[in-house]
């Protein structure tokens, strides 16, 4: 094998198992969290989304993935900085 055809491997390799990793998030959030949302529930406030969103872009990540937050983040949009939407639309949400 060549050098070349080593590291190609090592790559599908490893995006094998960032993909794994990733359907493993996917459904520990679907499990732990979609059980628990209430439709009725209210929209986080401005304030709240915008400290979340601050505090750890991850965990809201992670909510727009399990399709939690999908409204609070287009009632608040107005109200995020460019840079912060950025990062919002940057998020492969899948609805």
């Amino acid at each position: 094998m060549t050098i070349k055809a080593i590291i190609m491997k090592i790559n599908r390799f490893t995006d094998l198992i960032y993909y794994l990793i990733e359907l493993a998030e996917q459904q520990i959030i679907n499990q732990n969290l979609q059980p628990a949302y209430d439709p009725t529930d209210e929209l986080l406030s401005q304030k709240e989304a915008a400290h979340l969103l601050r505090k750890d872009p991850r965990t809201i990540r992670r909510y727009v993935r399990a399709g939690l937050v999908r409204q609070v983040i287009i009632a608040n949009m107005p109200y995020y900085s460019k840079h912060e939407i950025y990062k919002l639309k940057s998020v492969p949400a899948e609805f």
